[in-house]
């Protein structure tokens, strides 16, 4: 599955070597510190229940949701869009309905672009992204993840996270929580749509393990659109004692994907399965292959917790993509090694006879890529064009307290100091170094008038230095580096959740002031720019669910969102609306459940307004109102079988779009991907 990985055995060696580390620690604990006598608390947890998260996010002053599983287990539940589907701010899209899945929180990150840009991804806590800032969700078995915890905006400061979106922290099973030893599902559908997994737990003593597997194959909606990947994720846990344990996680898989290309709006409308000539010529596509090794060991005392984590991803990678005078792209590989880790400590006893919980970390990431760039003649690699080799730090100490100063009514501070490196060194380009440093610093109070209701309010500073991908261009001439400041945000959200009988919700009103905001723009005189810093924008919205349970059987569950994202007397856009994202955003499900297992849950996405697809706001994405139906039957033995419809009415509309700076200087605004039609999903398991 895996290729080429025998000559990266230095960056195994020193994988295992931490690991050994990790261990040789836990064995000193288990034997020489002095022994930790624990009443009334549970044995230390790396992957924590979901009730327990749940109880401590009905206290946390700052914008997070938890996500749970049960609606992606009983649909496609193939792609993030299937498991984060209710979750207000975070928008989710695919360029072709399939992998290649792009999120953005509260207007962060570059939609156009393959990875993502502007969320922290961590898998129980352990960062996933490169150290340049991008990540490929591609990596994770969404299969594995047990429940995911959702922060929006600084609240990504508990994980070292140095972006203006948030994080999106996925715990994932362990041997000893999965509901049944052994699962399998298979399911298939449209467009040639078929996957098969399974999962596996076992725990016996100290030990446990976790192993799970995937299959997936898509020939697509639109031409020249076909996919598959395999995917494998295991973890070993070893309890030493109540208060110490170990776990070892490994996770590889490969991807292979065609890409077809953005249309016009016209040429949408027109046929939206179609893709231009010079996609399939070019044998447009994206390869990778990838193995990620983790270690995170946790010691808890009575009222505290100590963990250490470490990690190394290795990826090589090919994307064929456009090569004429205009877009001289061409085929990119790269071999890249990432390393990095984590120690935080979290103290929950009373400070002054009154509740208090105190978080301090440090996260250290550090990044090693060699790239090469080559035409692209008719699918087949050329002439070499470029090579580079890059390397990125980032070391991230943060602390945060929430103190219960009287009763119910708590404040909240916390403080994050960043220092960034940013190394490329290429023959054409010469050498370029560039040095970020930020502290940010955030305020902010709460009051739980009843259980598990809360109101809070709070004010923060976040910080994003430019990735690799945005500090380059590629012209007519070949690569350039462009020197950039890193994007720089202060944000004042007020909010609210909780529940009063059958109704529960979560509301969030936010402004952020944003300075050097990262965008791909034209100057006043309309010459492309590519992407530079925008000096001046602002970011405001409403992000609200809300769900309604008539009976034990009956639930109707809403999410609206308010996107305003704008310039703010920009000399080439004035206030203008920032392209690429809708601005009125609702969805809703009504779901029923029948007598002895059966439901069956109606939904709709209604994107009510059009939105801006340039940044001139002289192009616009149309409205769409999306109609579909989920139905199954989940039996107390263990089978299931599940039934989807997406898109009833076959509508056409735009999934995403690529902004661009001005359509009226473009004489090609194939910006659109389109969604996929009409489209029928089904599936059976088998839990025991």
């Amino acid at each position: 599955m895996i290729k080429n990985l025998t000559h990266r055995g230095k960056g195994l060696a020193l994988a295992s070597g931490v690991f050994s580390f990790l261990l040789l620690i836990s064995g000193i604990a288990q034997n020489e510190f002095p022994t930790v006598v624990v009443v009334g608390h549970p044995p230390a947890e790396i992957s924590p229940d979901l009730a327990t998260q749940q109880s401590l996010f009905s206290r946390y002053a700052g914008a997070a949701t938890i996500v749970e599983p049960g609606d992606f287990t009983l649909s496609r539940g193939s792609y993030l869009s299937d498991y984060i589907r209710f979750v207000p701010g975070v928008l989710v899209t695919a360029a072709q309905g399939s992998e290649d899945t792009q999120i953005s929180i509260r207007g962060s990150g570059n939609l156009e672009n393959d990875t993502i840009a502007g969320t922290e991804l961590v898998v129980d806590g352990i960062p996933i992204n490169q150290a340049d800032g991008e990540a490929y969700l591609q990596d994770l078995d969404l299969n594995s993840v047990k429940f995911a915890e959702v922060y929006r905006g600084a609240d990504a400061f508990r994980f070292g996270g140095i972006t203006l979106g948030g994080s999106i922290n996925f715990i994932t099973y362990t041997g000893r929580d999965l509901p049944s030893p052994f699962n399998i599902r298979l399911s298939g559908g449209s467009f040639g749509f078929t996957e098969q997994s399974f999962q596996v737990g076992w725990a016996s003593g100290p030990w446990d393990l976790y192993a799970a597997g995937i299959d997936h194959t898509l020939e697509g909606f639109r031409d020249w659109s076909q996919e598959n990947y395999q995917k494998f994720a295991a973890s070993l846990g070893y309890r030493l004692n109540d208060s110490m344990q170990n776990r070892f996680y490994v996770f590889l898989g490969r991807l292979d994907q065609n890409n077809p290309s953005s249309l016009t709006k016209e040429a949408m409308n027109a046929n939206p399965q179609q893709t231009e000539p010079e996609s399939v010529q070019e044998k447009w596509n994206t390869y990778w292959a990838y193995l990620r090794l983790m270690d995170r060991f946790v010691i808890q005392g009575q009222d505290w917790t100590l963990q250490l984590g470490a990690y190394w991803n290795y990826r090589q990678f090919q994307e064929r993509q456009e090569f004429d005078e205009d877009t001289p792209l061409g085929t990119q590989k790269f071999w890249s090694d990432d390393f990095g880790g984590d120690i935080a400590f979290t103290s929950t006893g009373d400070l002054f006879n009154a509740h208090n919980r105190f978080t301090v970390g440090f996260v250290p990431t550090v990044e090693f890529e060699s790239d090469s760039w080559y035409a692209n003649t008719n699918g087949s690699n050329g002439p070499l064009l470029e090579a580079d080799w890059t390397a990125a730090t980032n070391f991230t100490l943060y602390a945060e307290n929430q103190h219960y100063v009287w009763g119910r009514f708590s404040i909240l501070t916390g403080l994050q100091a960043v220092a960034v490196g940013r190394k490329f060194v290429s023959p054409q380009m010469g050498n370029h170094d560039e040095q970020f440093y930020a502290l940010n610093p955030k305020l902010g109070v709460a009051y739980e008038w009843v259980d598990h209701n809360l109101a809070y309010v709070n004010f923060s500073r976040s910080f994003q230095p430019p990735s690799f991908d945005e500090a380059l261009s590629v012209t007519s001439t070949g690569q350039m580096f462009n020197y950039l400041e890193a994007q720089k945000a202060w944000t004042i959200e007020i909010g609210s959740r909780g529940e009063l009988g059958p109704l529960t919700w979560d509301v969030a009103l936010y402004h952020s002031w944003l300075r050097d905001e990262l965008l791909n723009l034209n100057n006043a005189q309309g010459v492309p720019l590519g992407t530079v810093n925008a000096p001046r924008t602002m970011h405001q919205g409403v992000e609200a669910e809300v769900e309604m349970r008539f009976t034990s059987k009956l639930k109707f569950t809403q999410a609206f969102v308010w996107n305003n994202f704008q310039f703010v007397r920009n000399p080439a856009y004035g206030n203008n609306t920032i392209a690429g994202q809708p601005i009125y955003l609702y969805k809703a499900e009504l779901r029923y459940e029948l007598a002895k297992g059966f439901y069956v849950a109606p939904n709709v996405e209604w994107n009510m307004v059009n939105y801006p697809v340039d940044e001139a706001n002289t192009l616009w994405a149309d409205p769409y109102r999306v109609f579909g139906v989920r139905a199954g039957y989940k039996s107390p033995k263990g089978f299931e079988v599940f039934l989807e419809a997406k898109n009833l009415t076959n509508k056409t509309y735009a999934a995403s779009v690529e902004a661009i700076a001005d359509a009226r200087q473009s004489t090609d605004n194939d910006s659109f991907n389109p969604a996929n039609g009409r489209a029928f999903y089904g599936g059976i398991g088998w839990s025991w």
